[in-house]
């Protein structure tokens, strides 16, 4: 069925008038001392025919045209290959730093536009994925919900191209990135891309919310650590039983309960943007799953085609009336 709909569908009382043609005898008459000696003139009753005909469809063009004739926006599902990932960005102060821990100078990048530089070439190769982006500091940032509008998502990179901040608080990040996603599991693969330069102490009682959270959305998560040098890491071992606590050594208390969630989790820890381009090809080798994709189609306007039509028929009907003859030539 065609999605057809009208924006002043009242001018549609103006169609009986498509009747008037058929009605009556508008051409002009020749008198003819003997019509039975004319033999019959199958061109000229087609002709005739085709007026009618031209005249009817001009009026019913124009009336289509007046009542705002459209088809209307449509929701086209199909099959496609990736999955809804949500990109939770760490926008600490250490992130304007680049990867060897000083500030960027003579045309080197910080870690923080190296990796939304890296971004977007991969996103523009999965142009099924839904994307959403979420930043942290002291608190969660929702940027942008799970889209697949790409110019939405790349607005969305640009809006953090601004200086962190001092803390983070990864834990509140995690939380808000699992909200972008429903409790149904079975649309697609879901993922979560932590992509920051350290961590923080995340309390027992967030850990069990984040665990919680995680179960029920059924969401895979992704650590992309940009590893600064001489920093400590998710790998590091503690020198002694003393630093081994999670306010001296973050990043591996948060990389250990990481792995004990009951999801698929991966760490990437790099320290360049070439490891980081890497990191980003694996995860969309892991990334790359059948899923249902719904794609819009706008809103056509049927309006000038009619307003075609209907000038195009005027113009016939014009010419044709031209070209009617009053008198039998002598």
């Amino acid at each position: 069925m065609i999605p057809l709909g009208l924006d002043n569908p009242a001018w549609l009382l103006l169609l009986p008038l498509a009747l008037l043609p058929w009605f009556g005898n508008p051409e002009r008459t020749v008198q003819h001392p003997a019509l039975g000696l004319i033999p019959p003139d199958a061109l000229s009753r087609g002709v005739f025919l085709a007026l009618r005909v031209t005249a009817s469809a001009t009026v019913i063009a124009l009336s289509l045209a007046m009542s705002g004739l459209h088809l209307r926006e449509q929701v086209v599902s199909r099959f496609g290959q990736g999955a809804h990932m949500v990109f939770l960005l760490d926008r600490s102060s250490s992130m304007d730093a680049d990867f060897a821990g000083r500030n960027p100078e003579g045309g080197k990048e910080s870690k923080a536009a190296t990796a939304r530089r890296l971004l977007r070439p991969f996103l523009a190769r999965r142009p099924h994925d839904l994307v959403g982006v979420v930043s942290f500091s002291t608190a969660a940032i929702p940027v942008l919900p799970l889209t697949d509008h790409r110019p939405a998502v790349e607005a969305a990179l640009d809006v953090l191209d601004t200086r962190g901040l001092a803390l983070s608080n990864v834990g509140r990040g995690l939380y808000r990135a699992l909200e972008e996603f429903s409790l149904d599991a079975r649309v697609a693969s879901r993922a979560i891309v932590l992509v920051s330069d350290g961590a923080a102490t995340i309390g027992a009682r967030a850990q069990e919310l984040i665990r919680r959270r995680f179960n029920e959305r059924d969401v895979n998560l992704y650590w992309l650590f940009l590893h600064t040098a001489g920093g400590g890491g998710p790998l590091d071992e503690p020198e002694s039983a003393r630093d081994d606590k999670p306010s001296a050594m973050p990043e591996r208390f948060l990389h250990k309960f990481f792995g004990t969630l009951d999801v698929e989790y991966q760490l990437f820890d790099v320290a360049n943007a070439a490891e980081v381009e890497k990191a980003l090809e694996m995860i969309g080798k892991l990334e790359s799953h059948k899923l249902l994709v719904e794609e819009r189609t706008p809103r056509v306007d049927l309006g000038p085609i009619c307003i075609g039509l209907a000038l195009a028929g005027l113009c016939a009907l014009v010419a044709a009336r031209l070209s009617e003859v009053s008198a039998w030539a002598a």
